[in-house]
């Protein structure tokens, strides 16, 4: 998933943890990242169409969609989608999917 890859992406030098489960007929994936922290103010707007974090910083590639498709692929199938960032334990995505809506994968 896009995600992932942008976890990855901008994760500078830190590790990644992915944690996956299924809890009562819920998928679950949590990506971890020790990279640039994602200020708090700017969290609400992660899933808006061509938001982009870095947008001012000239070498920040990419039209800010992506994590927008993804919210809107994984909402229309039931899911939910987010995000968090605090000081010292860096960012964390995660996403829950009704398991029914994996049976297209």
């Amino acid at each position: 998933m896009n995600f992932i890859n942008n976890a990855v992406k901008y994760a500078a030098e830190s590790k990644e943890t992915i944690i996956t489960y299924i809890n009562n007929a819920l998928a679950n994936l949590s990506v971890k990242g020790n990279g640039s922290r994602i200020p708090e103010e700017q969290l609400k707007y992660l899933f808006y169409r061509y938001f982009r974090v870095d947008a001012k910083k000239p070498h920040t590639a990419g039209l800010g969609i992506s994590l927008y498709i993804s919210f809107e692929i994984i909402r229309k199938h039931g899911g939910d989608f987010g995000a968090d960032s605090k000081q010292g334990l860096g960012n964390n995505f995660c996403l829950s999917i009704p398991t029914g809506a994996l049976s297209f994968i």
